[in-house]
C-alpha cells in the first residue's frame, strides 16, 4: 500500500509508494515557527491491516524548548561563554540566534555539523544586521571557527544564523576582553579614544575585524629625545603606524611594515614641543609590538635641549669642547658666549650627521658671522671682529644629526 502526508495547504511533502507487508517506513519533518498547523496522513492503494504511528516534540535549539527562529526577528537569544545544539530540515531551513557582547571584545566562533547531518553554512551579523563573516558550506564532522575583533565602539547585539543543510549541528561562543597596552580593552578606534600609556617600556596590542586602528597617547617633556620601535608579530599582517603631535598632526609615518621586522624613529623635542603625543596603528591585522623609551637631551652637558630661539640660548665657556643635536622638532640650537682676545671658535658637523648651517648673533641679533652649509665631518671656524663687543650668539639650524663646538 502507499502512505503520503500533506501540510496545511494539503500539498504532497512526503510519500513511500509500495510499502511492503511487514515493512516498516518512517520520516521526520521538522517544522520552523510559523509552520505548525493541521496536517494530514494518506493511506491508499492497498488492502488490509496496517499500524499508523505518530509522536511530536518540541525542538530544542539551543536549550530554548523549542525552534530557534526561521529569520532574524526570531532569533533565539543565548549567551556567550557556552556551547549550544541545533538541528534543521524539512521546513525548518534557519535558525537565528541573537547575542549580546561588549565594546572593545574578541568574539570566538567554532560551528561543526554533526558527522551524519548534510553540510550547512554559517554566517555572522552586526548589530547593524549586515553580514560581517560567512563561513562557506561546512562539510559534516568538520569543524570551523572564526576571531572576531571588536572596536571600542563595535559593541551591542550580534546574529549568528545556521542555514542551507540538514541534521543536528552545535556551536560554541566565547568572548574575552581585548588587552592593548595591559589596559583591558581596545586602544581606541580614533584619537579622541587613545588609551594612555608612559614612556620607559614596551606595550602589545592586536588589530583585526571590525578592530581596524588602535590609538595611544603619550605624556613627553620638553628636550627630550623619543626612541620610538614599532614591530608587527611574525603571524601578523603587515601593518602601519603613524605619530602625531600634540596638535594631532602627523610627523611620522612608518609605511607598510613587514611582519617580524621592526620599523624605528628617533625624534628629539625642542625646549618648548612637550606635550601629548599619539601614536596609530592600522592596516593590517595580529599582535604587534610597541616600544616607547625617552631620555633628556644633553646639549653642552647642561641636561636639556640648547633652546631654540635667542632668549634661550644655553651659556658656554671659553676653551671648552661641547657637543649637541638637531633634528626632528629640534630645529635650532642657540648658545652664547665670550671669546678672549685671540680666541676662535671651531664648528664641526659630525661625520654621520646631515649638513648644517651655523651663524653668529650679537645680543640685539645683528649677524656677524654665517656659514652657508656644512657638510658632515667638516670643520669651520670663525673669528669674532674686534669691535664686535660681548655676549655673541651661535645660531645652528637647517640640519639634523650631532655637531661639536671649540672655543680656544
Amino acid at each position: 500500500m502507499k502512505v503520503s502526508l500533506r501540510n496545511v495547504e494539503r500539498q504532497e511533502i512526503w510519500n513511500a509508494n509500495h510499502v511492503v507487508p511487514g515493512v516498516t517506513k518512517s520520516t521526520k519533518i521538522i517544522l520552523n515557527t510559523t509552520t505548525g498547523g493541521t496536517f494530514f496522513v494518506v493511506v491508499s492503494d492497498g488492502f488490509g491491516r496496517y499500524d499508523l504511528g505518530l509522536s511530536t516534540k518540541s525542538q530544542n535549539d539551543a536549550d530554548s524548548g523549542n525552534d530557534a527562529g526561521d529569520k532574524i526577528t526570531r532569533a533565539v537569544e543565548i549567551k556567550p561563554d557556552a556551547s549550544y545544539l541545533g538541528e534543521l530540515g524539512g521546513f525548518d531551513v534557519e535558525d537565528w540566534y541573537q547575542f549580546d557582547i561588549a565594546p572593545g571584545h574578541i568574539l570566538n566562533l567554532v560551528f561543526t555539523p554533526d558527522p551524519e547531518a548534510q553540510a550547512m553554512n554559517f554566517s555572522l551579523r552586526n548589530f547593524g544586521r549586515n553580514e560581517i563573516w560567512y563561513s562557506d558550506k561546512v562539510t559534516p564532522g568538520v569543524t570551523r571557527s572564526k576571531r572576531m575583533i571588536m572596536n571600542s565602539l563595535s559593541g551591542g547585539r550580534y546574529y549568528l544564523a545556521a542555514y542551507d543543510g540538514q541534521g543536528s549541528y552545535s556551536f560554541e561562543i566565547t568572548a574575552e576582553s581585548q588587552n592593548d597596552a595591559g589596559s583591558g580593552n581596545d586602544a581606541g578606534d580614533s584619537i579622541t579614544r587613545a588609551v594612555e600609556i608612559a614612556p620607559g617600556r614596551s606595550y602589545h596590542g592586536e588589530l583585526g575585524g571590525l578592530d581596524e586602528e588602535d590609538w595611544y597617547q603619550i605624556r613627553l617633556s620638553n628636550g627630550h629625545i623619543l626612541e620610538l620601535a614599532c614591530t608587527p608579530s611574525p603571524e601578523s599582517n603587515p601593518m602601519i603606524f603613524s605619530f602625531y603631535n600634540y596638535e594631532r598632526q602627523e610627523i611620522w609615518h612608518s609605511g607598510e611594515i613587514t611582519p617580524g621586522v621592526t620599523k624605528s624613529a628617533r625624534l628629539l623635542m625642542n625646549s618648548t614641543s612637550g606635550g601629548t603625543y599619539f601614536v596609530k596603528a592600522f592596516h593590517g591585522s595580529g599582535t604587534y609590538q610597541i616600544g616607547l623609551y625617552t631620555k633628556s637631551q644633553n646639549d653642552a652637558e647642561s641636561g636639556k635641549d640648547a633652546g631654540d630661539k635667542i632668549t634661550r640660548a644655553i651659556e658656554i665657556n671659553s676653551g671648552r669642547f661641547v657637543s649637541g643635536e638637531l633634528g626632528g622638532l629640534d630645529k635650532e640650537d642657540w648658545y652664547t658666549f665670550v671669546l678672549q682676545k685671540g680666541e676662535k671658535l671651531n664648528f664641526t658637523c659630525n661625520p654621520e650627521s646631515e649638513s648644517m648651517k651655523m651663524a653668529l648673533h650679537t645680543r640685539d641679533r645683528q649677524a656677524i658671522g654665517y656659514s652657508a652649509e656644512i657638510l658632515p665631518g667638516v670643520t669651520k671656524s670663525f673669528e669674532i671682529p674686534q669691535d664686535v663687543k660681548p655676549p655673541y650668539f651661535i645660531r645652528i639650524f637647517d640640519g639634523q644629526g650631532r655637531y661639536s663646538i671649540q672655543l680656544n
